[in-house]
């Protein structure tokens, strides 16, 4: 984990032994929205809608859901322009995580390795992690609502599960093709789909540790929250529920 570097750093999250300490009424959050350098127009959607919403969240029970910090996770490109606006982006905003590596589909797996590793070196103890792709609208205040049901003690990672997804076989430039040397097996094992999973803090240093011990693929959802999460010992929890829209 010592490999990762950051190009562009957020601001370490702040007072989470204040949060921690007040009788559980807070939940500390952090939320990593997965992007590519490129992305600047679904960045500034997100920013003028949902990530606005984050401000006045509450759950069902008037509960607050505190946000310790927001970031877009990118990984590095090789258009100099487009750097240059991603580095002028972050001087304006502050939201941006540059991780050092080419942000490519087949590395989303090492990018989210990298997030992860961010979160127990500059945001920890954080009560919970969201991490989401920057094309999912998220219902803030469904997602309060949610938190405020689930046990931060417990390490877990909750989203859409699927227990029956095959490997795409087929040469036909499909971005999750998985040949048979990567993946000798029919079916791959149950996990959650990767467009938005929350994960207890706990639970991230044992998913880092899985994740140095199991060669890594690039089908990160299969990858993260199906194969390290079992190594693990960490309990996968389905939830259907309308926190977020495509």
């Amino acid at each position: 984990m010592s490999w990762f570097q950051y190009p562009i750093n957020l601001a370490p999250c702040v007072d989470l032994e204040r949060i921690s300490s007040s009788a559980g009424r807070y939940r500390s959050l952090f939320i990593g929205v997965i992007s590519a350098a490129q992305y600047f127009e679904r960045r500034s959607a997100i920013r003028q809608t949902w990530r606005g919403h984050l401000k006045t969240q509450s759950n069902i029970w008037n509960n607050p859901l505190d946000v310790v910090r927001f970031g877009f996770v990118i990984g590095l490109t090789d258009d100099e322009a487009v750097q240059q606006k991603v580095k002028e982006e972050s001087e304006e905003y502050g939201d941006i995580l540059q991780i050092n590596t080419i942000d490519t589909y087949s590395n989303l797996s090492l990018k989210v390795a990298g997030l992860l590793n961010w979160v127990t070196t500059y945001c920890s103890p954080v009560d919970f992690i969201l991490k989401v792709d920057d094309d999912v609208y998220v219902n803030v205040h469904n997602l309060a609502t949610v938190l405020h049901s689930l046990t931060p003690s417990e390490p877990s990672v909750c989203g859409h599960q699927v227990g029956d997804n095959v490997p795409s076989r087929v040469e036909d430039g499909n971005r999750e093709e998985m040949s048979v040397e990567e993946w000798p097996w029919k079916q791959y094992p149950p996990h959650i789909l990767g467009d938005m999973v929350l994960m207890t803090g706990n639970s991230i240093r044992p998913l880092l540790a899985a994740c140095q011990t199991t060669p890594l693929m690039p089908v990160e959802n299969v990858y993260f929250y199906g194969i390290c999460t079992k190594k693990a010992g960490i309990e996968s929890h389905n939830y259907t529920g309308p926190i977020w829209v495509f």
